[in-house]
């Protein structure tokens, strides 16, 4: 059931909230904005306490590693619980929502603000799709780089598969077989 009262308000942002958004398990939230921060919070009930106030939700990681606003937010469709930030810095950054650690930083491939990304599900392997202002869609095979961690979590290398020129472009959404860009 939809709740129809509100349950907690995340006040940490500086400046605009642009994008909220639960986890695939829903025991997380991401939250970002104007301020180039991401925010990662988690989600725990509360034993004991009335039906109102029943989940607790703490901010787990305060990451900065965006030069410029952050436009797209999206999480992985697996276990893994990777989380994509896009930005008008031109940078693509997937980080690990468990640690909050940086395991990849995609840059100097758009011109422009990059304004959207997204995991591609159901695909062997990871993909993710990016578009930014300068018209270009770059579709991406992410794979662990053999050997290396980071505290014991894999770090990951992108391969361009394929690079679409596009009209003037907003968003995208993916199923297993197709994909929607809009703008």
């Amino acid at each position: 059931m939809i709740p129809s009262h509100c349950l907690a308000v995340l006040s940490r942002h500086r400046d605009e909230v642009w994008l909220v958004k639960f986890s695939p398990s829903g025991l997380k939230i991401a939250s970002i904005g104007k301020d180039c921060v991401l925010y990662l919070w988690s989600i725990s009930k509360a034993p004991g306490l009335s039906k109102a106030n029943q989940y607790k939700i703490k901010c787990s990681h305060e990451i900065r590693g965006h030069a410029k606003q952050v436009n797209a937010l999206n999480w992985s469709h697996d276990e893994s619980e990777l989380v994509v930030t896009a930005s008008a810095d031109k940078t693509v950054k997937i980080w690990d929502s468990k640690t909050g650690r940086l395991v990849l930083d995609i840059h100097d491939r758009h011109q422009e603000a990059i304004v959207s990304a997204i995991f591609i599900p159901g695909t062997s392997g990871i993909r993710l799709l990016t578009a930014a202002v300068d018209k270009l869609v770059i579709i991406w095979e992410l794979t662990t780089v053999p050997g290396t961690t980071r505290d014991g979590y894999p770090l990951y290398q992108a391969e361009e598969i394929a690079r679409i020129e596009t009209r003037n472009y907003l968003d995208a959404s993916a199923s297993l077989t197709r994909l929607v860009l809009m703008g």
